[in-house]
C-alpha cells in the first residue's frame, strides 16, 4: 500500500507544476519580445518628452507675447498724437507679430497695430493687418464681424468703395446682429458714393426703420429727407 502511494506521489511530482510553466512560457515570451518593448518604450517616452517641450513652448510664447504686448501698449500710450506713438511703436509690433504670430497675443496685437494704423492714415497697412485677423478670427462670430466691418471702413476709406461694400453686405446677410446697423449705414453711404442715390436710400431706410436705437438713424432719417 505504501509502495502504490508512494508511486502514485511520484508519478504527481513528475507531471509539470501548471503555475511554474505558465511563467516559463511567460518569461520565453518576454525574452522574444524583449527588444520591440523596448523600443515601445522609448517612443512612448519620446512621446511625452515632445509633449511636455511643447506644452511649455506654447505657455512660454504666450507670456513672452503678452509681456511684449503690454509693454508696447504702454509705450504707445506716452504718446499724445496717434503719429507719433504709431513711429514709437510700429517697429515693436513687427517683431511681436513676427515673433509671436499664433499666439493670443499676437492676434490680439495684430488687430490693435490695423487700428493704429487707420487712424494715422496708414490705410494700406491696416488693410493688410486686418485682413489677417479676418483669418484669425473667422470662427469666432463678434470678432470677425467687428474686422470685416474694419475692413469695409479702410476699403471707403482707400476708395475702394466695390469691396468695402462687399464687406458691409457679408454682415447684413450674416446671422449675427453685431454691427449690421452700420453695415447699413455704410452700404448706403457706399451706394450714394457712387451715384446711386435711390439704392442708398433704401439701405439707409432699412436701417432708420429696423435699428431705432442705433447711433446712425438720426443721420440716416437726415439724408433720406434730403433724398
Amino acid at each position: 500500500m505504501a509502495d502504490r502511494i508512494s508511486n502514485a506521489r511520484k508519478k504527481e511530482l513528475e507531471q509539470p507544476d501548471p503555475f511554474l510553466e505558465s511563467m516559463y512560457k511567460t518569461l520565453e515570451t518576454v525574452k522574444k519580445i524583449k527588444k520591440q518593448l523596448t523600443i515601445i518604450g522609448i517612443i512612448a517616452a519620446s512621446i511625452i518628452c515632445i509633449a511636455a517641450v511643447t506644452i511649455y513652448t506654447i505657455r512660454s510664447a504666450e507670456t513672452k507675447a503678452s509681456v511684449m504686448l503690454t509693454d508696447i501698449l504702454k509705450t504707445y500710450s506716452t504718446h499724445k498724437k496717434p503719429d507719433e506713438g504709431y513711429a514709437a511703436v510700429k517697429e515693436q509690433f513687427a517683431k511681436l507679430l513676427n515673433e509671436y504670430p499664433n499666439t493670443s497675443s499676437g492676434k490680439i496685437g495684430n488687430i490693435k497695430f490695423a487700428d493704429i494704423c487707420y487712424e494715422v492714415g496708414e490705410y494700406d497697412m491696416a488693410y493688410k493687418h486686418y485682413t489677417y485677423a479676418a483669418d484669425d478670427f473667422k470662427n469666432d462670430p463678434v470678432m470677425e464681424n467687428i474686422i470685416i466691418a474694419s475692413l469695409g471702413h479702410t476699403c471707403q476709406a482707400l476708395k475702394k468703395y466695390q469691396e468695402a461694400a462687399k464687406y458691409f453686405k457679408s454682415i447684413t446677410d450674416g446671422n449675427n446682429e453685431l454691427m449690421k446697423d452700420d453695415a447699413l449705414f455704410n452700404l448706403g453711404m457706399v451706394a450714394i458714393a457712387n451715384g446711386e442715390n435711390q439704392k442708398g436710400v433704401d439701405f439707409l431706410k432699412k436701417l432708420s426703420s429696423q435699428y431705432e436705437n442705433s447711433m446712425y438713424k438720426i443721420i440716416a432719417d437726415d439724408i433720406i429727407a434730403r433724398n
